[in-house]
């Protein structure tokens, strides 16, 4: 690893740490009912964050949230300080509508304030239009300046991702939370599909 790329990660990682560690780290992606999820997020996470330890399988493909509410129609309050939002393509009116509908629904799950950051990810096959999509869901959902950024992913060099958190983590952690979680947790990864079921997509990833 270059030593530009070093201190980058060790930039992020010491941001994270001051956000509240690794289970303040929010991986979200837009998926269609039962498709799998949890072998991209599990592998962008790992990279982001420079792990090379694979996250815990998932006991159940698509496994259900165990930490449900009581009541079981209440849907999962979630909580980050750092949110990352995976995209492919969102080409066509009806994956647009899907992806303004996870993007609405995760604000709504998340506590109104601090401000969390908001990193936007394009994903291979996604084009600058999609690009675009994306970014103004998420402007409209999470208004606070400079906590929402913008990224594109290609496997095996996070830089332009680390980068964008960096940014925005910086911007968000001007609005301080009260209550901070153990470093010492692991990243959540969710999926969220367009009727509104959140899942846990994997265990997370250890440090």
């Amino acid at each position: 690893m270059a030593a530009a790329e070093l201190q980058e990660l060790q930039e992020l990682r010491a941001l994270v740490e001051r956000a509240g560690g690794r289970r303040a780290v929010l991986l979200v992606a837009e998926v269609a009912e039962g498709a799998p999820a949890a072998p991209a997020m599990a592998a962008f996470a790992r990279d982001l964050l420079g792990d090379e330890a694979p996250p815990a399988p998932c006991p159940v493909p698509g496994c259900r949230s165990r930490r449900r509410r009581a009541g079981g129609g209440r849907r999962r309050a979630l909580d980050a300080r750092l949110l990352l939002v995976l995209c492919g393509a969102a080409r066509g009116r009806g994956a647009r509508a899907r992806l303004r509908e996870v993007v609405r629904d995760v604000r709504s799950r998340l506590p109104a304030a601090p401000p969390p950051a908001v990193v936007g990810v394009l994903l291979p096959g996604g084009a600058g239009e999609d690009a675009a999509v994306l970014d103004a869901a998420l402007r409209r959902h999470f208004p606070e300046p400079g906590t929402v950024q913008a990224a594109r992913y290609s496997p095996g060099c996070p830089g332009e991702c680390r980068a964008a958190a960096c940014r925005a983590l910086r911007a968000a952690l001007q609005h301080p939370a009260d209550d901070l979680q153990d470093p010492e947790e692991e990243v959540a990864l969710t999926s969220l599909s367009p009727n509104g079921n959140c899942e846990e997509a994997a265990e997370g990833t250890g440090t």
